[in-house]
């Protein structure tokens, strides 16, 4: 499976809800951390330097290769241990974590099981913060990219749909909006981050030449108000962080 970020979507997109998350967990040098869905691995990344040598770093994920590769990416800057996820349970002892973290990773999954898996494995006064999208006001790009697909191709992408799957956090989590504006270079740049190293790629390669054209126009017309003059793309990204406290 490819990252469900890649490249340009983590950059533009990702790193600044990361450095938001970060923010809210506070992470303590020396702590054991635990990642639900890892994905690509850039909030992995930063946990681990965060962590250090004498922490452990949890990740988690539905896809044995990305788990893989996450792991590898982050080995060697704090003790990493890796769990596959089967369903909506977590394969790590209770109690056991001083954090849990999701950076917009939790669509597609039994997210709800999770989030309560997260409060199961936190000890008592630890911290767990994760990102997810807004049901409310989806991020507008992977919307305008359904519709396009949908119109053009007569294509329901089983990825968008999970990725855009509402998450429904149980009761004891605290949400608090996040808002930010992703910046493109433009729509070409847009249109590679959108399909480039993510599952979508094989999705459209069963599309001839002809209809992934009309899919890309149709796309760039439905993003229309979200060009700026100087031809730059800004897409604004609503997005809700969940906090909940061990029990």
């Amino acid at each position: 499976m490819q990252p469900r970020f890649g490249r340009g979507l983590t950059a533009s997109l990702l790193r600044p809800l990361a450095e938001q998350l970060l923010a809210a967990l506070q992470v303590p040098t020396g702590a054991t951390v635990c990642e639900l869905i890892c994905d690509a691995g850039h909030l992995s990344r930063e946990l681990a330097r965060v962590i250090g040598p004498g922490g452990t770093l949890i990740l988690t994920e539905t896809d044995p290769e990305l788990l893989d590769a996450c792991a590898a990416q982050t080995n060697g800057l704090c003790t990493v241990l890796t769990r596959a996820i089967d369903g909506g349970t977590l394969d790590v002892d209770g109690e056991s974590c001083d954090r849990v973290a999701s950076l917009a990773t939790l669509g597609g999954t039994d997210a709800t099981s999770l989030l309560r898996e997260a409060r199961r494995v936190l000890r008592p006064g630890g911290t767990a913060a994760c990102i997810v999208w807004d049901a409310g006001a989806l991020p507008p790009h992977e919307v305008a990219l359904s519709i396009a697909l949908h119109e053009e191709a007569g294509l329901e992408s089983r990825f968008l749909q999970g990725l855009l799957a509402p998450v429904r956090a149980p009761e004891w989590f605290s949400e608090t909006e996040l808002r930010d504006v992703a910046r493109f270079d433009g729509f070409s740049q847009l249109w590679l981050a959108m399909i480039d190293e993510r599952p979508l790629a094989s999705e459209l390669r069963s599309l001839s030449q002809e209809r992934r054209d009309a899919v890309r126009r149709r796309c760039e017309a439905l993003l229309a108000d979200h060009a700026a003059a100087d031809g730059t793309m800004r897409i604004p990204v609503a997005a809700r962080l969940l906090v909940s406290a061990g029990a």
